[in-house]
């Protein structure tokens, strides 16, 4: 992750909220990689920003905010937290 990833994720934490941030660093991750596998393939020497996974995380958390909520309800009434 560079700066301008930190800006990025500050920029989503004030958008959507700081109990999302977990959720769209998970789920950018998993992007992350899906897309990196995809290009190491094609290009095997190639960099691959990180930046606009962390935005197509936060555009499906925001879009999806309801069920992700949810989730975040039943994981943290699992984990003992609530």
């Amino acid at each position: 992750m560079g700066y301008g990833d930190f800006k990025l994720v500050a920029a989503l934490g004030a958008w959507l909220g700081y109990s999302m941030l977990p959720v769209v660093i998970l789920l950018s991750a998993v992007l992350g990689v899906i897309g990196s596998l995809l290009v190491m393939k094609a290009k095997p020497n190639e960099r691959v920003p990180f930046g606009p996974y962390l935005a197509l995380a936060g555009v499906l958390c925001c879009a999806q905010s309801d069920q992700v909520n949810v989730l975040i309800d039943w994981w943290l009434a699992k984990s003992g937290f609530m």
